[in-house]
């Protein structure tokens, strides 16, 4: 079937049953049933000409892929910058359906390498990257996106009764941070800030992660007003406007004139 679609998506001018089912090597029904269930879900729709071009869902999908690497490409500096602060595995995801995906990630420079990769998708109400993302959306949103009932338990500390959740990300709207304290995964601890486009919708977001023997609640929470700065940072590089920004999020003062700009001092290396 992934033949059939990569047959579709790459052809200059919309392909017919016969010459598909050539290129493919197939037969023709086997082509034709294949061809129908990807017009069936929409990523291949059918002309009035009986030929066959990319469907609205597979253009979709091209976007969101292209949406992903801006963001990733925009986000990168400002990453960068957090990581030499913060000596810990620095995230970066973007939200997608139901879930945040991973797509950019800055290895830890103590010998503990987290098992996350780029491209791996987590739940919202217990990552760090997801409560903040939910804490900074409507609340008919918020109940599109988590699943009906009692919420998932992923460890023993995740909040899976709605009203307590509410009360987490109404925290969270406050003071601009999130906390997954164990909460996704045992013995891991991580902190994170969401990120916003042109438009202020929250997108994605920051985090820093670490095992919990290595990082304390209180070390995670130290690192908050660096993390924020660079989910700040990341929210302009998008085009988003510090006006309409979270409170939390904008700077208590201007710098002076010529002074360093930069992200503002995490822990100190330790």
């Amino acid at each position: 079937m992934l033949t059939i679609l990569e047959l579709v998506l790459s052809a200059e001018t919309p392909l017919s049953l016969a010459e598909i089912a050539r290129r493919a090597e197939l037969t023709k029904p086997t082509a034709h049933r294949l061809l129908q269930m990807l017009v069936e879900r929409n990523y291949v729709r059918r002309t009035t000409a009986r030929t066959y071009a990319t469907g609205a869902r597979a253009l979709w999908l091209a976007g969101e892929t292209l949406a992903q690497v801006n963001h990733s490409e925009m986000a990168r500096p400002a990453l960068r910058r957090l990581h030499d602060l913060i000596p810990e595995t620095v995230h970066f995801a973007v939200l997608s359906g139901n879930d945040v995906v991973y797509v950019e990630k800055f290895e830890s420079r103590r010998p503990y390498r987290m098992a996350s990769s780029i491209g791996m998708s987590l739940p919202l109400h217990c990552t760090a990257i997801g409560k903040s993302l939910l804490a900074f959306m409507p609340a008919e949103e918020r109940s599109r996106l988590l699943p009906e009932g009692t919420l998932p338990a992923r460890t023993r500390n995740t909040i899976t009764a709605r009203d307590k959740l509410e009360g987490e990300l109404a925290r969270v709207a406050r003071r601009g941070y999130a906390m997954d304290d164990e909460e996704n995964e045992e013995n891991i601890r991580c902190i994170g800030a969401a990120v916003f486009d042109k438009d202020g919708v929250p997108i994605g977001g920051v985090s820093v992660s670490a095992p919990s023997f290595q990082l304390s609640a209180l070390a995670a929470r130290r690192m908050a007003p660096a993390i924020v700065a660079t989910a700040r940072e990341i929210s302009l590089a998008l085009a988003a406007d510090l006006e309409r920004l979270p409170a939390s999020y904008r700077p208590a003062r201007r710098r002076p004139s010529g002074s360093r700009s930069s992200v503002p001092q995490g822990p100190s290396r330790r």
